[in-house]
């Protein structure tokens, strides 16, 4: 049984969460999402907080099932050993270097 640390409890949570009312509101023909993904600065569509809330998008219910299983699998070893605090660093870093690397 893998032992799910508080970090990675909470991510799971949150990246669920925001799949399931993504999903359910794009089925209601609501353009939610359209606001929280990442567009280059340059666009006229860019918000600040899109540098966070895109990290918690999916596309589809294979890319949130990889990605939570990637977490669930090396998060948990990673926060215990370097503690919470640095654990979510490191997973903001992560996405942090994603942004550098799209834009």
């Amino acid at each position: 049984m893998i032992n799910l640390t508080p970090v990675v409890k909470q991510l799971l949570k949150i990246n669920v969460i925001a799949f399931i009312i993504s999903y359910l509101l794009f089925e209601m023909g609501l353009p939610f999402v359209s606001q929280f993904l990442l567009y280059p600065i340059q666009s006229e569509e860019f918000h600040i907080y899109q540098l966070v809330s895109y990290m918690f998008l999916h596309s589809s219910l294979m890319h949130i099932i990889f990605n939570m299983l990637g977490l669930i699998t090396f998060g948990p070893d990673i926060e215990e050993r370097f503690g919470s605090k640095k654990f979510f660093n490191y997973y903001l870093s992560i996405s942090n270097f994603l942004i550098q690397v799209y834009l």
